[in-house]
């Protein structure tokens, strides 16, 4: 899930250092920067976000890298750019699946990086030489290479990567947000690709030496340096900027518009939902809506669907569901159904790897979302599938918008009930759509604070878990569903009776006076806020940083 930048310039470090800034949210573990200065290539690293690295330079060359730990501990000695002698440094996003018997000599890494830059001096300088490296690799990679001549080398294999020219200026990068600004139009590369930029622009060849023709696309990115405005964290703003992104939403998914996804969902024999994290939880939450409406469903997740003896028949309907669309495990699932079934994506990137591989690619219309957890991005996931049941069940979709005082009231409740959660172990409990919500819960509290949170359905209290329940012990309860308000009060009397600490986040609070905290909701999607409000007190309480907690990144690129 690393970031990488190529800069051909006036300002070459100082400029690509600014584009790696963008892509902070695909690692930020490391950070480093090589360039061309005098004749030699220099290398600058620092552990830690970009901003921990300062370099003057007044170079016209320079690739910068951001990195996610997959391969050796995060220091320094790990941190890209690699190098194995004087003509080449490289940066490397993927992982390189047969690093060990590729490998040549001392290493001085930990990292399967290295690697790349070993088969680069081995076979000499130019495009004859990365194109044998691009020959011998294996895995999911893409890679930027600096030769000390000057020029900047690209190759890519199912990892995502993209390049921008203008005025004898040359960007690639991880991400066509980093052209906003330079040019408003970019070249997407294709797996199994490579090119060669200097001062006269970008050629692309194929992995076997053919020269390829390529059709510059139109940036229909938009970026604006975003603010936090009155939130202390971007994390805090983007819940609040659920109830705009519903807007927009509404406005959109229209009959018109979801007329042919709706006409294959009543086809299909079957539809299965396919995601992982936060994704696969939309994916559960469109199994509960979908099957109200009569639809036949399953939801899988991603890394494991890919690998199961599972098969779709031409009349199953497969929908993944990704926020970057780049998911590894998420384009992994859907190379498997490629070519069997009709194939559906729910993305927030248009542009994305996913988008362009499916049949019908439907919007999530989130905007911009730079918190790591995913907050509004899930919300208008559910949302979206809210829309899709109704259409499909003649009916007014159930999910109330969100507004800025439902909103004030969620957090001064998740103020009040966080004030007094001091524990290091969590269990959120649901049944059905609360279940989903509770998973997504105790994802958010474990992403952002670290807390061991686990969710359960509740009916499932008495038949194992209810062995861990002991005075003190922490427990959040999210009960929405009227039929099933006796069956969730049932539970939180059991969790009581053994002396645990409740905390019941409901539409019908009068039902469970007396067992612990209530927390009063209009709505389920008002439930799910209180979660993300929850996790995020959590957070906050603790010291840590919500945007971007350890060991994570928004885009996971690789297995």
């Amino acid at each position: 899930m690393c970031g990488i930048v190529g800069f051909i310039g006036k300002n070459a470090v100082s400029n690509a250092m600014e584009k790696l800034r963008l892509l902070q949210y695909r690692g930020y573990d490391s950070v480093g920067v090589g360039f061309v200065e005098d004749g030699e290539i220099r290398i600058e690293k620092a552990v830690g976000k970009v901003d921990e690295l300062s370099v003057k330079s007044e170079s016209v060359r320079a690739v910068a890298h951001t990195r996610w730990a997959t391969h050796g501990k995060v220091c320094t000695r790990n941190a890209h750019p690699h190098a194995s002698g004087e003509n080449w440094a490289i940066v490397h996003n993927g992982i390189i699946e047969n690093y060990s018997e590729l490998a040549t000599g001392k290493t001085v890494s930990d990292t399967d990086s290295e690697v790349i830059a070993q088969l680069l001096e081995k076979y000499g300088n130019g495009l004859g030489s990365v194109i044998a490296c691009a020959q011998k690799l294996e895995g999911a990679f893409a890679v930027l290479a600096l030769e000390k001549s000057g020029k900047i080398y690209a190759i890519k294999q199912k990892s995502p990567l993209f390049v921008s020219e203008k005025n004898g200026e040359v960007v690639f990068a991880s991400d066509p947000v980093c052209f906003c600004g330079f040019s408003d139009t970019y070249y997407s590369f294709c797996d199994k690709e490579c090119a060669v930029a200097d001062e006269n622009g970008v050629e692309f060849y194929s992995f076997s030496g053919e020269r390829i023709a390529k059709t510059p696309q139109t940036l229909a990115v938009e970026y604006r340096a975003s603010e936090k405005g009155d939130f202390d964290t971007f994390m805090h703003k983007e819940i609040y900027d659920i109830p705009l992104a519903q807007s927009r939403i509404e406005q959109t998914y229209l009959p018109a518009f979801v007329s042919e996804v709706v006409s294959d969902i009543r086809h299909a024999d079957e539809v299965w939902f396919i995601g992982c994290g936060t994704a696969y939880h939309a994916c559960l939450f469109a199994v509960c809506v979908f099957e109200k409406a009569g639809v036949r469903c399953r939801a899988f997740i991603a890394s494991e669907f890919r690998y199961s003896d599972v098969v779709p028949t031409k009349n199953t309907l497969c929908v993944f569901v990704s926020q970057s669309g780049e998911t590894a495990d998420t384009l992994g699932a859907l190379e498997k159904v490629a070519g069997v079934c009709k194939t559906v994506a729910l993305t927030n990137v248009g542009y994305s790897a996913l988008a362009s591989a499916v049949n019908v690619c439907l919007p999530t219309l989130a905007g911009e979302e730079r918190a790591v957890a995913s907050t509004k991005a899930y919300a208008c996931q559910i949302f979206v599938f809210d829309i899709l049941a109704s259409v499909l069940n003649n009916a007014e979709p159930v999910m109330q918008k969100l507004d800025k005082n439902g909103l004030d009231y969620i957090f001064e409740e998740a103020k009040r009930v966080v004030k007094s959660f001091d524990k290091n172990e969590l269990f959120v409990l649901g049944r059905k759509a609360d279940y989903v919500t509770a998973l997504e819960c105790a994802l958010k509290v474990k992403e952002v604070s670290y807390v061991n949170a686990n969710a359960y359905p509740t009916g499932e209290l008495k038949h194992g878990f209810i062995a861990l329940i002991e005075e003190g012990t922490e427990v959040l309860i999210f009960a929405t569903d009227p039929i099933l308000y006796k069956k969730s009060l049932h539970g939180a009397r059991e969790c009581k009776s053994r002396g645990a600490k409740i905390t019941v986040v409901t539409t019908e609070p009068e039902m469970f006076e007396g067992v612990g905290n209530v927390v009063k909701v209009s709505s389920y999607l008002c439930s799910v806020a209180f979660a993300f409000a929850f996790a995020l007190e959590c957070a906050k309480k603790r010291n840590f940083d919500p945007d971007m907690p350890r060991n994570l990144a928004k885009s996971v690129t690789v297995e």
